[in-house]
């Protein structure tokens, strides 16, 4: 699979080069900066300038910006190096996903904190501070993210949860008007999130297998079993257009959902849960077709059977999970919502 490349062409290189040298030289290290923002452009046109602009605009000023660009061709590159002349870019010749792009752009960046942003999304003027504030007031929280609301200006999301089997909800509870943090999410979506480098690097970043889909629930997940707390700013603003839904989008929440179960689940709870899943799955998988969408009834065992290939590394990266956490699955529970899986299908939530 393609990694990252080295920029394409020599003022990329430069750009690289300033980066990582200060002033007088001498090269920098991890957390001379406050912030690595890491915008991923996967291909919406237009709405990385939208998004550069509004972090540009920002009352918190010590930061870095690393695109991680997977659409734009050169031509397009250079003009966007002429626009943002302190920007990092980076290029992947290749699909190689949210996760995987994200964790390569993370190893260069020299933040004390990463700020992962999507291209669809953009922030009002005080949103990184405020996310950074969270951070250091909190104590025991490891990930932040932003109110975040539609184009329009209505609500989208105040954080996210979970059901008991992985399936993503959004959480849009109204809170007090003194209210400063929100900590009764689960997790934060990944199109505005902010964590600290050394608990990212600790996690060994986002699980590369999920290719947009509950990655940012799954690393949320295993923060939580390390005692962390994931909380809301909703002084922090964000504004965030998910698009039309992509074909696909729901196998990938559906198998990624399932992997979550095996990896961050303990013992007992993984076998049960992991059990009602498969059999939940099956039920409605024929149901689907008595409904005439054999669409949703592929999509359904081809999850199934991804998980079932993928099996092996799941169980790896469960043990490593498991050996590490700190926290048992009733701590976690609490957090979680029980849904009546038999009136539920796929959510229209999007959750990346």
């Amino acid at each position: 699979m393609t990694l990252l490349t080295s920029l394409v062409k020599a003022g990329y290189k430069q750009n690289v080069k300033e980066k990582l040298q200060g002033e007088s030289g001498q090269r920098r290290t991890v957390g001379s900066i406050g912030v690595s923002a890491i915008v991923f452009n996967s291909g919406a046109e237009g709405s990385i300038q939208k998004t550069l602009t509004t972090l540009h605009k920002q009352t918190f000023t010590d930061f870095e910006t690393i695109i991680v660009n997977q659409s734009l061709d050169d031509d397009g590159l250079k003009s966007l190096i002429k626009d943002w002349p302190q920007t990092v870019v980076m290029r992947s010749e290749g699909g190689i996903g949210f996760g995987r792009a994200c964790n390569l752009a993370a190893q260069s960046a020299l933040g004390k904190y990463l700020l992962f942003l999507d291209t669809n999304a953009w922030l009002n003027e005080t949103a990184v501070n405020e996310l950074v504030e969270a951070l250091e007031s909190e104590p025991g929280a490891g990930i932040a993210g932003p109110l975040i609301l539609n184009a329009n200006g209505s609500l989208q999301s105040i954080g996210m949860n979970i059901n008991q089997f992985g399936r993503p909800r959004a959480n849009r509870v109204p809170f007090e008007a003194d209210t400063e943090l929100i900590d009764n999410v689960f997790f934060v979506p990944g199109s505005v999130l902010m964590i600290e480098k050394q608990l990212f690097n600790s996690l060994n970043g986002f699980d590369e297998l999920y290719v947009r889909g509950l990655e940012d629930a799954d690393l949320c997940w295993r923060a939580r079993l390390l005692g962390k707390k994931i909380v809301v700013n909703p002084w922090s603003i964000a504004y965030f257009d998910p698009g039309e839904n992509r074909d696909g989008d729901s196998y990938l929440r559906h198998r990624n959902s399932l992997r979550m179960i095996i990896k961050n689940y303990g013992a007992c709870k993984a076998l049960s849960g992991g059990a009602n899943f498969v059999r939940g799955t099956v039920v409605k998988s024929f149901t689907s077709l008595l409904y005439l969408k054999p669409g949703v009834f592929y999509q359904y065992w081809r999850a199934l059977f991804w998980n079932l290939a993928i099996l092996p590394d799941s169980m790896r990266q469960r043990r490593r999970v498991q050996r590490r956490r700190r926290l048992n699955d009733k701590s976690v529970l609490k957090h979680i919502l029980i849904d009546d899986e038999k009136n539920s299908d796929f959510t229209s939530d999007r959750a990346a």
